[in-house]
């Protein structure tokens, strides 16, 4: 067991890099020697993961430079993801405030720069906003954690929680907007099916309620007369 998941530890390191290589037909060689490379700039201290904290720091000198908040805007452009870019090219993108904030020393949004949670906290409401989002969070997530697992094993809470929970790890780098993107937009097909069986269940309770509450007329002893 214990040398199967070190296997797995090293496949999932690079697995990013090593689903492009496949994609883009690179020799069985290649991709082995960058799997290899990959997982030593983890361990050396070398991989861009680790670059994480020192993003949030760009992100919080932006903002001071910029000498503004954002007050909850930077969340507007979610609220136009329905509409197909087709029908409005100049539809504002999610990133938009790290174009806003970037400069040619820092450009975070060019760069792929993530602002982390904390980040994401600060560009809102400034040294408030990491203490007020980030213990809001935690709250919310432990309320919903813990009323999931007193659900059934098999309930729709307790799969909404699986796919929240799958996508933690990118709310806690890239801020509270990649819950809405990796979970509502690149889980979509999941989404969907906790949708639709949320709307069942509730009509099957529904449903239940009603037999219950209005038994038939054989059930109360009540015969018809024949016609």
């Amino acid at each position: 067991m214990i040398g199967a998941g070190f296997a797995l530890l090293i496949a999932f390191v690079p697995l990013k890099g090593i689903g492009r290589m496949l994609q883009s037909g690179a020799p069985i060689s290649d991709i082995q020697e960058a799997a290899v490379r990959s997982f030593d700039d983890l361990t050396e201290g070398r991989a861009s993961d680790h670059l994480v904290l020192d993003e949030f720091a760009c992100t919080v000198s932006l903002v001071d430079e910029s000498h503004r908040y954002f007050y909850g805007s930077l969340y507007y452009p979610l609220l136009t993801l329905p509409i197909p870019r087709q029908l409005w090219s100049d539809k504002p993108i999610v990133n938009g405030y790290q174009y806003e904030l970037s400069n040619p020393s820092r450009p975070m949004a060019v760069s792929g720069m993530v602002p982390s949670l904390h980040g994401e906290s600060y560009a809102n409401f400034g040294p408030l906003g990491i203490i007020i989002i980030s213990f809001g969070v935690a709250y919310w997530l432990g309320r919903f954690y813990f009323a999931a697992m007193q659900s059934s094993y098999f309930s729709v809470y307790r799969f909404t929680y699986i796919v929240v929970a799958c996508n933690l790890v990118q709310v806690f780098r890239d801020g509270l907007i990649s819950l809405v993107m990796f979970t509502v937009v690149n889980m979509m097909p999941l989404v969907a099916i906790a949708i639709l069986s949320y709307v069942s269940f509730r009509r099957k309770k529904a449903q239940n309620f009603l037999q219950r509450s209005f038994p038939s007329s054989r059930a109360r002893g009540v015969t018809r007369r024949p016609a």
